[in-house]
């Protein structure tokens, strides 16, 4: 089946869409998404699953028949394969790496590149914006179709991606993010300044990758001073090194016990499959497999930094409260409201509205 089905290539369009609706297909009646998940997680105090093992769960959801679901998978694998090593399409390039099918990264990425998507929506969208709403955003990223991000958007949008960090400091990470941007050859119908979503994406990756590494330090102390005479860290002694790596958002007591058990697992110590430690949350502590495990201080800091990090979340407030749940707020509010005004009309429900005229500012969208 491999060796048939992986010769059948999917067209780069199609294969970019499945990526965006595994992201986000919550305007799909058939399929969850890892959007979705991950919110729906946090809610439940538990981890979020890494995007490759997500990846063959909406498969199986999507496809429904596993035969099916199988073949899908392997065509897709192997499209992703060929398309990466031709390394023209962001969008597919940054989803190969945060599966960690070439060159990985590190499965916090995921978290900070979906909130940065989230974001994306919410500034393009709005009265006057390019969309009128966040699920337009959606409708037509889903189907494949570019979407470009002009300078000045680019401005506020990085605000509220690095909002903790303080004016000065993502004035200054936004004017590196706009030498790369320029650095690259402009697409058909791309005007200058102006970048793709997908090359957004791929700038902010390696900006977040860069700000986070040098929390490592900080990282390797924390947990050193709460090693046991053995040289080792027991989970209430790790949960303590967390607390002193003083992360944007101390993690909640299931994400706790995931990075433990991976750092167990660097040690050759895998108890749980990561579906099986998102699942139990913070019940897997009372699991028998759990007692008696440890960890040294590289393993510790190993599993903080490839899974957690300083750096957690995009749109954090220097009080810890979240630019995403203000977001979600609004695109909530705003299909409540197209959903009216859809039945008093008659009409279709949650169509994309035509491209209107931006407004020059969109400062209501930075948080003060």
């Amino acid at each position: 089946m491999w060796k048939k089905d992986g010769k059948q290539y999917m067209n780069p369009t199609k294969l970019r869409s499945i990526i965006i609706k595994i992201y986000q297909a919550s305007i799909f009646p058939l399929a969850s998404a890892k959007m979705e998940a991950d919110a729906n997680n946090h809610r439940s105090g538990k981890a979020r699953f890494p995007l490759v093992d997500y990846t063959v769960m909406y498969f199986d959801t999507f496809f429904g028949l596993k035969q099916l679901a199988q073949q899908n998978m392997i065509r897709t694998v192997f499209t992703l394969m060929e398309l990466y090593q031709e390394n023209n399409d962001p969008v597919i390039c940054l989803f190969v790496r945060l599966c960690g099918l070439y060159h990985p990264l590190p499965t916090k990425q995921v978290t900070f590149c979906l909130d940065t998507i989230e974001l994306t929506a919410d500034i393009l969208s709005g009265g006057g914006r390019i969309f009128s709403k966040p699920s337009a955003f959606w409708a037509q990223w889903s189907t494949g179709k570019e979407i470009y991000i002009p300078r000045d958007l680019q401005d506020d949008l990085t605000a509220l991606i690095f909002h903790i960090a303080g004016k000065a400091t993502y004035v200054e990470w936004a004017e590196e993010i706009y030498a790369m941007i320029d650095a690259m050859p402009l697409l058909k119908n791309q005007k200058k300044g102006s970048t793709t979503l997908g090359q957004f994406l791929l700038f902010i990756c390696e900006k977040h990758l860069t700000i986070d590494g040098v929390y490592k330090a900080d990282a390797e102390k924390a947990f050193q001073e709460q090693v046991n005479p053995d040289g080792k860290l027991s989970f209430l002694e790790f949960s303590e090194g967390l607390k002193a790596c003083s992360s944007q958002l101390y993690p909640d007591e299931g994400t706790i016990a995931y990075l433990f058990c991976r750092a167990t697992a660097l040690q050759g110590d895998s108890k749980f499959s990561n579906v099986q430690l998102v699942q139990k949350g913070a019940a897997v502590l009372d699991d028998e497999r759990f007692k008696g495990l440890w960890v040294d201080v590289a393993a510790a800091v190993q599993a903080y930094m490839w899974h957690y990090g300083h750096w957690c979340r995009a749109g954090v407030r220097a009080d810890g409260t979240h630019i995403i749940d203000d977001v979600r707020a609004r695109a909530a509010g705003s299909n409540v409201a197209s959903n009216e005004q859809g039945k008093k009309k008659g009409g279709l429900v949650g169509r994309p509205a035509p491209k209107e005229k931006r407004r020059a500012s969109t400062s209501q969208h930075i948080p003060k």
